[in-house]
């Protein structure tokens, strides 16, 4: 599944994480927007985010997997 993640200075991210596993792919849309996919293994926990400024994370992402 993707999710697109909103924040600021999100330009030049160079990891993101969900639960600690590395996103199966990401794209940065802009300084506001990264479209992410989440991998198989993921679990719920931090979407973490790291860029040029520094790394970042949001507590909350929870994983409903699909049937």
């Amino acid at each position: 599944d993707t999710v697109t993640i909103s924040g600021i200075n999100l330009a030049g991210a160079s990891s993101v994480r969900f639960g600690g596993v590395a996103a199966k792919s990401f794209a940065v849309i802009n300084s506001s927007t990264i479209k992410a996919v989440v991998d198989a293994t993921a679990v719920s926990g931090n979407v973490d985010v790291r860029t040029p400024l520094g790394f970042t994370f949001k507590s909350g992402f929870i994983l409903n997997p699909t049937p």
